[in-house]
């Protein structure tokens, strides 16, 4: 039996959590995206997954009421985090008020959600993760707390928060929603598959914070390679939108109305000369999609600077993600077709990012080595 069409599938896991006996597992495709996988011996045919289908049954989506500017004021924030690293002072505030936080985080070498209880953990969500996270059995675990009476956070992905949603039925005063502007996510494989080239042994890489636009690969908190996103063929491949799920390039949340509470991201197009306070680092713009999302928002505001903004400035394009969906990239199925017959690094230089990345890497090359410099320079 299938759920919905596997080409529309978006992974959330909606479907695994709800059942019953236990009967849906996510398992991978050819190409390495997630999909639920039903065992029939298990399966009493009760549809309860066709019921929470987020893609079947179409989840609310709410209009933005208001618009913010905003960055924590905490210097390590800052400097960790992606864009303002409000998410991080959300969270804080949560934590403070003795709830739970939902995110994303790579554990054991894979992305996965997780849940954390205190503030010590904080740093485990930090950072864009530029790949999708795995749910498990996320969904349950946020049901049981909300039952307890646990105020809870949920960060993620447009598609994870309609899983989520649909999964619960209904809204709890104690839940927050907070879903992220996202370009596509694409199968964890594939990062897997390019960072095993890279260094053998890896246990951690980061795209942002810290070493901003940097694919930055760690073992034993040591940085063992780092490239440049021009530099990089998962990181290109990724900019350059080639690698995402097929659902990514029709996605339904990628549009001005939102399905969370709040809706946070980088925010490109700012005019940063424009704000009352002068600031020059990292901005995020953070998107109030309802009332309980507003008054999260004031309570919470003490740990940030946030001025408000025209609601219409993000619905720009810098920011593609909140007016449509990625676009398709005219290499993708030739990507596809020779990742199925070789490897992930070589079936990206099949396409046409190959030129450039080559050029990038010549470059590099020749900005490092002095001898190649000064024999160019001899003989110009």
């Amino acid at each position: 039996m299938e759920i919905c069409k596997e080409e529309m599938c978006t992974g959330c896991s909606a479907c695994m959590n709800i059942c019953p006996k236990k009967a849906i597992s996510m398992t991978s495709n050819a190409l390495g995206k997630s999909i639920p996988k039903i065992d029939d011996n298990k399966c009493i045919s009760c549809e309860l997954c066709k019921r929470k289908c987020p893609i079947i049954n179409k989840v609310k989506k709410n209009d933005v009421k208001k618009v913010f500017a905003a960055w924590s004021k905490e210097t390590i924030d800052q400097q960790l985090c992606s864009s303002g690293g409000i998410a991080t002072c959300f969270s804080r505030f949560i934590l403070e008020n003795k709830g739970v936080v939902f995110g994303a985080t790579l554990e054991n070498k894979k992305p996965k959600h997780i849940s954390i209880k205190n503030k010590d953990e904080l740093n485990k969500l930090c950072g864009s993760k530029y790949v999708q996270s795995e749910i498990g059995y996320s969904y349950s675990e946020v049901k049981q707390y909300l039952i307890s009476g646990k105020k809870v956070l949920f960060v993620g992905t447009p598609c994870q928060i309609a899983g989520l949603k649909s999964f619960l039925e209904k809204d709890y005063e104690n839940l927050l929603l907070i879903d992220l502007i996202c370009h596509g996510v694409p199968p964890f494989e594939y990062l897997k598959e390019h960072l095993d080239t890279l260094c053998k042994g890896w246990d951690n890489v980061t795209f942002r914070g810290k070493y901003d636009f940097k694919l930055t690969v760690y073992k034993n908190n040591q940085i063992k390679k780092q490239y440049n996103y021009l530099d990089d063929e998962y990181y290109k491949a990724f900019y350059e939108g080639l690698i995402f799920r097929d659902n990514c390039y029709k996605c339904e949340y990628a549009c001005p109305q939102r399905c969370s509470d709040i809706t946070i991201g980088d925010f490109w197009g700012l005019d940063k000369k424009s704000l009352k306070n002068e600031y020059d680092g990292r901005i995020s713009v953070a998107l109030i999609n309802t009332d309980k999302g507003l008054e999260f928002f004031y309570n919470a505001s003490d740990m940030i600077y946030y001025e408000e903004r025209n609601i219409n400035e993000p619905f720009c394009e810098e920011q593609t993600n909140l007016i449509r969906p990625s676009s398709v990239h005219k290499d993708r199925n030739i990507f596809e077709y020779y990742y199925l017959k070789k490897s992930f690094d070589k079936a990206v230089m099949k396409t046409s990012l190959a030129k450039q990345l080559r050029v990038q890497k010549v470059k590099r090359i020749f900005k490092k080595n002095t001898i190649i410099k000064k024999i160019y320079y001899y003989f110009r």
